[in-house]
């Protein structure tokens, strides 16, 4: 349901790679939500590194959205970011499988995804 893999790279480093390798695959990263700061901003105790991606392909997002508009409760696609023992852990949702809570129409489209965000993530750890 997940596919994980580990960095040397610092949390922000593994970030700033994924904004820049997404548009090499025409996705953009939409928003970052650096989880530290914003639970810290509300007076929240969270001392872990952690951030978290909003990714998207507007080629993707129109497909999906042709198909059902049921699919934009799970747009974009996240990419989650955090430090745990010294090494960095980068995670995402496969597509194919969330897709199908919806609708089994759109296995091409979830597999291309799929296969586009775990190159974004493998050339940028």
């Amino acid at each position: 349901m997940k596919y994980s893999t580990k960095s040397k790279k610092s949390v922000q480093e593994v970030v700033d790679s994924i904004v820049r390798n997404s548009k090499k695959r025409d996705f953009g990263v939409m928003n970052i939500c650096d989880v530290h700061n914003m639970l810290h901003s509300k007076g929240a105790s969270f001392t872990g590194d952690c951030q978290v991606l909003d990714i998207s392909n507007p080629h993707h997002v129109l497909n999906l959205l042709s198909t059902s508009m049921d699919m934009s409760m799970i747009l974009p696609s996240k990419v989650f970011i955090h430090s745990e023992n010294g090494e960095t852990v980068i995670s995402m949702i496969k597509a194919k499988q969330f897709y199908r809570k919806f609708t089994d129409k759109l296995d091409n489209v979830a597999d291309e995804v799929e296969k586009e965000m775990i190159a974004i993530i493998d050339s940028s750890k």
